[in-house]
């Protein structure tokens, strides 16, 4: 079943890609301002310069989202063994 899901994923994101060869620059560019780097270090100064309450709520969002996609990232992956330190 994930097979399935995970082609099908790959099929639509070709069907995008070939609809919007054009915009590709566009995409380009969103993708880099809204690096998470480039979110903390421009974009979230901006929005504490406006209003510091939803400033407060972005950075609270930002790293709770952070901590949950570091969370499901290693959800599905085997257990890591950890080798055995020789005796010294």
């Amino acid at each position: 079943m994930r097979e399935h899901l995970y082609a099908l994923g790959v099929s639509l994101i070709e069907i995008i890609q070939y609809w919007f060869v054009e915009w590709e620059p566009f995409f380009e560019q969103v993708n880099s301002f809204y690096n998470p780097g480039n979110m903390l270090e421009v974009l979230f100064p901006v929005v504490a310069f406006i209003d510091s309450v939803f400033a407060s709520q972005l950075l609270l969002v930002t790293s709770f989202g952070g901590c949950l996609n570091d969370d499901l990232l290693y959800w599905d992956s085997p257990p890591q063994t950890v080798p055995d330190c020789p005796d010294l």
